[in-house]
């Protein structure tokens, strides 16, 4: 320990004149302070304080200085012993202060004046430290000649000459007795042995190594990973080189591209319902001719004369060959985008003349994105023009009139304004396979009920690109004969899906028959078929069906009144099949699911909307949202005889793949 270590001024800021303090100074409040809260808190702040230094090299003085400050705080905390020591200072501060020089520091300091005990008289100033110095050391001999000169009296407080702090006892410990052990133990700092030394180099060794070795199976790991990037990309350039020779000689051979067969969206086959077959097309997709080679035959063979030259464009497209971008398909007369984003677009097979009319009715669920005509402008250059603002689940008329270079647009019979050619812009994303030809592009799907050109020179008709016989196989329509024949109906019975031809009958959406099954691939905008079957005034209609995953109800579309109405079944389960009855009364229809009864609507409050709606409204119909398979739907005439819409031959043999 330093010898000049001032602990009182260091710790406590008690400067050297103001040493050995009382009991006051040493807790830091003002002399004769009769606050006992104050004197317990600034006792506990001292000591608090004084604690952060037993560990330190000065833990033995520290000690000594927390003795110091409990017996301060004991002596002014009790109402008799603080009175004799208020009285002892008054009175020790009467005298001349002392002219003995002050220490040098605090280590030759005594800490503070003797505890007064309860109920004893007070003693003189240092008395007891006094007298225990006097005990350590030999009497001094009065010096020759006479006695022994007079000490000046010391200032109160002041220690004794020759008084060790570090031997002397503590104001408390003169109070209750010296302690056996200190009351906060010291801690001695510990240090390695030799042993210890060698272990910590062994660790340091090891844990380098380990180290060196992780660094290396990383780097190891990274040069790996690189290598099998590498490998990777040279298979898939490899890869993409196999597929462009393929393709090219495909496309050599004019050979369709091959399409994986798609099936019914219902459950897995099973012994008690084995699975229907695949589903493909028997029209084969006509050769393409190379873009800008080969005859083009005039548009003349396909103008409908009584539509006063009117070119059917949805007549034309075949979508599996026209398509550019998106899923496009044909379903009883109309053109159907279920694509959205990217802009699906579809290409006629047909070349336009310089003056021209373009005709579109159209219906979209939810609007987004305009629709856009794209035309030839020059040789191998095209414009795109937009029509914008129209209402969802609306069906709107667009007409686009081309004259030479000028464009102008109507929806609705409103002109959009007039755009020449050379401000019509060009876009990757509206590109055709063929720029010469007349194209209709969507950002969202689309129901396209009608699309006609009219050209408006009867010497310029425009020019097809497909052959007059490939346009008249398209453009042909074998209607069915018109009228009513009854319904022969088998024990009451009349089998739907058997008179159902989904080529004559579809509304919306896409179905096919496969084993006399009735399947619809479509969902949005209410996929819907009428059958060619006009119901009595009560009967009662019985579907089986199953959906992968249903969304929406499964709802039968029935006339009231020459009127369209639904009935819809809702909350279906997935992967199930299900059996469903509507009992259509004179004045309610009440349906049944599993045999549950699901409620009766009276008749007044049966639902009719454009989303249910049949072109023929005497027909019965069935409609859904989602993909569905139909494995029987039948009628059952309770008052009265239905009637057909088509003669008796042509029941039962409706066409399927």
């Amino acid at each position: 320990m330093s010898e000049d270590f001032d602990a009182y001024y260091k710790w406590l800021a008690i400067p050297p004149h103001d040493q050995p303090p009382d009991h006051y100074r040493l807790l830091g409040v003002a002399r004769f302070e009769s606050d006992e809260d104050v004197i317990a808190n600034a006792a506990d702040q001292r000591m608090m304080h004084l604690r952060g230094f037993q560990n330190g090299k000065h833990a033995e003085l520290c000690q000594k200085l927390l003795n110091e400050i409990s017996g301060a705080r004991l002596c002014l905390l009790q109402a008799s012993s603080k009175a004799a020591y208020d009285e002892q200072l008054q009175a020790a501060a009467e005298p001349a202060p002392s002219a003995n020089p002050a220490a040098s520091s605090v280590v030759n300091r005594p800490p503070t004046g003797p505890a007064v005990r309860p109920g004893a008289p007070p003693s003189a100033p240092n008395s007891s430290a006094a007298t225990h110095s006097a005990s350590r050391r030999p009497a001094a001999s009065p010096p020759p000649g006479g006695s022994a000169p007079t000490r000046p009296a010391p200032r109160p407080g002041a220690p004794s000459p020759g008084f060790d702090p570090l031997s002397a006892p503590s104001p408390l410990e003169r109070e209750w007795g010296k302690p056996a052990a200190p009351m906060y133990p010291t801690r001695q700092p510990v240090r390695p042995s030799s042993g210890g030394k060698v272990v910590g180099i062994v660790l340091a060794v090891l844990g380098g190594g380990a180290l060196l070795m992780v660094l290396a199976c990383c780097g190891g790991a990274a040069y790996v990973y690189t290598s099998a990037r590498s490998a990777v990309a040279d298979i898939q350039q490899e890869f993409n080189e196999a597929s462009r020779r393929a393709a090219a000689e495909r496309a050599a051979r004019r050979l369709p591209p091959t399409t994986p067969p798609r099936m019914p969206p219902s459950g897995r086959p099973s012994p008690s319902r084995p699975f229907p077959g695949q589903h493909t097309s028997n029209r084969p997709v006509p050769a393409r001719p190379p873009q800008g080679s080969g005859s083009l035959a005039t548009a003349e063979a396909v103008v409908r004369p009584a539509a006063s030259d009117v070119i059917d464009l949805i007549a034309l497209v075949d979508p599996r060959a026209d398509a550019v971008h998106g899923a496009w398909s044909k379903v009883a007369g109309t053109l159907t985008c279920a694509t959205q984003h990217l802009v699906p677009r579809v290409e006629t097979p047909y070349l336009p003349p310089r003056n021209y009319d373009v005709r579109l009715e159209f219906e979209q669920e939810k609007y987004r994105h305009p629709i856009c005509f794209i035309l030839p402008i020059s040789d191998g250059k095209y414009g795109v023009r937009h029509v914008d603002k129209f209402s969802a689940n609306q069906r709107h008329t667009v007409r686009l009139e081309v004259r030479g270079t000028t464009t102008e647009a109507f929806l609705n019979d409103v002109s959009q304004g007039k755009l020449d050619f050379s401000e019509l812009r060009e876009s990757g994303f509206h590109n055709l396979r063929d720029r010469r030809k007349l194209g209709i592009g969507c950002d969202d799907p689309t129901i396209f009920y009608k699309a006609v050109v009219e050209p408006q020179d009867a010497q310029d008709l425009g020019q097809l690109t497909i052959s007059v016989e490939e346009a008249a196989r398209r453009t042909k329509i074998t209607a069915r004969p018109v009228g009513l024949w009854p319904a022969n109906a088998v024990d009451g019975m009349v089998d739907l899906i058997a008179v159902i031809d989904p080529q004559e009958d579809a509304v919306h959406g896409e179905w096919q028959k496969q084993i006399n099954m009735l399947v619809c691939f479509s969902k949005h905008f209410v996929p819907r078929i009428e059958a060619p079957y006009i119901p009595p005034a009560e009967y009662d209609v019985l579907l089986e069906f199953e959906q992968a995953s249903p969304r929406n109800p499964v709802g039968v579309i029935f006339p009231i009144e020459e009127e369209s109405h639904v009935y819809q079944f809702k909350n279906l389960p997935a992967n199930q099949k299900v059996a469903v009855r509507l009992e259509v009364r004179s004045d309610h229809a009440e349906g049944f699911i599993n045999g549950e009864s699901m409620g009766r609507v009276p008749r007044d409050d049966l639902e009719t909307t454009t989303w249910h709606r049949l072109r023929d409204s005497r027909k019965l119909g069935i409609g859904c949202d989602d993909p569905t398979t139909f494995y029987s739907a039948m009628v059952r005439e309770t008052n009265g005889a239905g009637q057909y819409t088509i003669p008796p031959e042509y029941a039962g043999t409706a066409s399927q793949p």
